[in-house]
């Protein structure tokens, strides 16, 4: 009488022919650079490199599904398979990469699909971080460049120094004027006001210049004087009363200057005043057609600006 016999294993899965036994199948490895890859002691975090494994004979090889196992949950990244290039039953060649900067040494793995492992003992290889590398060799600081203006901009510029420098020199020149001109009124003072001294010097010019029996040709030389003293008396009542250089001044300083320290008058006077310098200034120039009687006009007409001047001034007369 047959026994019922079970069916025998005679054919073990791969799983149960590397896994039977004491150890798993030992492989040695490898670290080699890629042909277009960065060299092995330059590895960086993402960089590739090739794994190149061989040792005991497995019943298969290596699956694409393979992928490397460290016994420290840790070290899970530190070295990870990205693809499988070759593999048979006793060597195999990865695409490796490292995702965890650190010098690793010794380190000891497996490598399995599922269905069979090896074990991989004493592979070494170092991973230096992205900006560790970058940091490692910093570029050499350089010197500060000088930034370049358009030629409007120094252009703008000289043009606003010239400014600068134009007004501050009038200033000085106006400041020294002005310091002059107090220190020759200090030595023409006199007993009389200003609009005084001025009727006193207007009524010696009169005498001085008209009642005269002359020739035509000696009338021209008396009346160019009169003007000439006409002039300069009216302007030294500007300067008595009004505190203005209008001896040294021309008109437009003159009345500029009227302007700034004598508001009202210059509203009131102002023309008045600009017209007499503007007669005064026409007639120096027609010398050969002047007469005296031309000069006793523009003399009430500067005793007549002096007296309104007079009424209005706030100046105390020197």
């Amino acid at each position: 009488m047959s026994e019922s016999k079970e069916p025998s294993n005679s054919n073990p899965q791969p799983s149960e022919v590397v896994n039977s036994g004491a150890s798993l199948p030992q492989w040695s490895c490898d670290l080699q650079a890629l042909a277009d890859g960065p060299a092995l002691d330059a590895w960086q975090v993402g960089d590739k490199y090739n794994l190149v494994c061989k040792g005991d004979v497995l019943e298969v090889g290596l699956k694409p599904t393979a992928q490397i196992m460290f016994k420290e949950k840790n070290d899970e990244y530190i070295l990870r398979i990205l693809n499988v290039q070759q593999s048979d039953q006793q060597q195999a060649t990865f695409v490796v990469t490292g995702y965890k900067p650190g010098e690793y040494s010794q380190k000891s793995f497996e490598i399995g699909d599922g269905s069979a492992r090896v074990e991989v003992k004493d592979l070494s290889w170092t991973v230096t971080s992205v900006i560790e590398g970058q940091m490692a060799q910093p570029y050499p600081s350089a010197p500060p460049r000088p930034l370049g203006f358009p030629v409007w901009v120094w252009t703008s510029l000289g043009v606003f120094a010239v400014v600068i420098l134009a007004s501050v020199v009038r200033a000085v020149i106006k400041y020294f004027e002005r310091k002059r001109l107090y220190e020759r009124m200090a030595k023409q003072r006199t007993a009389l006001g200003p609009y005084n001294q001025l009727n006193k010097d207007l009524r010696i010019l009169l005498r001085k210049y008209t009642g005269k029996r002359v020739t035509a040709e000696e009338e021209n030389l008396l009346a160019r004087n009169y003007l000439r003293d006409l002039e300069r008396e009216f302007k030294m009542y500007l300067v008595r009363q009004l505190l203005v250089p209008a001896t040294e001044w021309n008109i437009r300083l003159t009345m500029k200057e009227i302007k700034s320290r004598h508001r009202k008058i210059y509203k009131d006077q102002g023309p008045q005043i600009e017209r007499l310098l503007r007669e005064f200034s026409k007639a120096s120039k027609n010398v050969e057609r002047i007469q005296i009687v031309d000069c006793e006009q523009l003399a009430n007409m500067v005793r007549h600006t002096a007296a309104r001047i007079h009424l209005q001034t706030r100046v105390k007369p020197v």
